[in-house]
């Protein structure tokens, strides 16, 4: 037998029993997007592409498992802060690429008040002007004495690096001094300075044009875009927002799971950060019955 061949065997029997030890379930999520749904004691979890598990908390709205788990482990948190402690902010993550993004976002909030910054491939660093930090913390390396009262933190990390390396760091850091940051910087929302916050200028993009406009449909004073090739906008008071729905598009066996899809959006919204604004928090009911409207359109 091929060396390969038995090795798969392995991790076939491997994955069974994996499954029995834990009382699970897998399948396939109906559409070609890499993903995983996981059933367990009656939850429904998708296991996505990138590995991030979510959860189905209610009828296609999901929530981030791994998320909601760094900041829950923050609630007891030591509510006495010595002073050298104070103003140190830690960002843990060992994805080079989603580091050099936040280190951007950072470097752009505070370049008028930057005493001095580091930043080559093995150490990152802002001080401001009025002494606070801003230190890189790869997750997988030994650290010894420092300490912060402030944490930037990517989902993406294990339970290993979690609890062996960022919360001893973290021992000065409560849930209200948390930021959990997500995957990879992707434009899938338009027209705005995503993923920093939301700055919609008025007027209407370039690319919407009547030649690549599949269908327009409204609700009272809202109008959703359709263009060519997957793109939305909704229309309100001469404001464009885009939303790349392609990456959100979520399947069934009978076709668009258009609650599921509604979700995934609503999840990323929610995941984008602060500085936005409530109303930018989720999708409006109106924004929800016209997306939903233009889905039942599509097969």
């Amino acid at each position: 037998m091929d060396s390969i061949d038995l090795k798969m065997l392995n991790f076939r029997e491997s994955l069974l029993n994996l499954l029995e030890q834990y009382d699970c379930e897998i399948s396939g999520t109906g559409m070609d997007d890499g993903s995983m749904v996981i059933y367990c004691e009656n939850n429904h979890y998708i296991l996505e592409d990138s590995y991030n598990l979510l959860k189905d908390i209610s009828h296609g709205k999901y929530e981030n498992v791994m998320k909601k788990h760094i900041v829950d482990v923050f609630s007891y948190g030591n509510r006495y802060t010595p002073e050298d402690v104070k103003g140190i902010t830690c960002i843990f993550s060992d994805n080079i690429f989603k580091v050099n993004n936040k280190i951007r976002e950072i470097y752009n909030k505070f370049k008028d008040n930057i005493e001095k910054f580091i930043n080559s491939s093995i150490e990152k660093e802002i001080i401001l002007q009025d002494g606070s930090r801003y230190i890189w913390v790869k997750p997988n390396e030994e650290i010894r004495g420092l300490r912060c009262d402030k944490a930037i933190i990517d989902e993406g990390i294990t339970l290993v690096q979690l609890y062996g390396i960022v919360l001893p760091v973290c021992d000065f850091v409560t849930m209200d001094n948390v930021e959990v940051f997500w995957k990879d910087v992707i434009m899938i929302f338009l027209n705005c300075n995503y993923p920093n916050k939301c700055l919609i200028p008025k007027g209407k993009p370039k690319g919407i044009t009547p030649k690549n406009t599949e269908i327009e449909l409204k609700i009272g004073k809202l109008k959703l875009i359709a263009l060519h090739g997957g793109y939305i906008y909704f229309v309100e008071n001469g404001y464009y927002f885009g939303i790349d729905l392609p990456r959100f598009i979520k399947r069934n066996p009978f076709g668009i799971d258009k609650f599921a899809t509604i979700g995934a959006i609503n999840l990323a919204l929610l995941d984008w950060g602060d500085g936005r604004g409530s109303m930018y928090s989720r999708l409006s009911n109106e924004e929800e019955n016209l997306l939903l409207k233009y889905l039942m359109t599509l097969r």
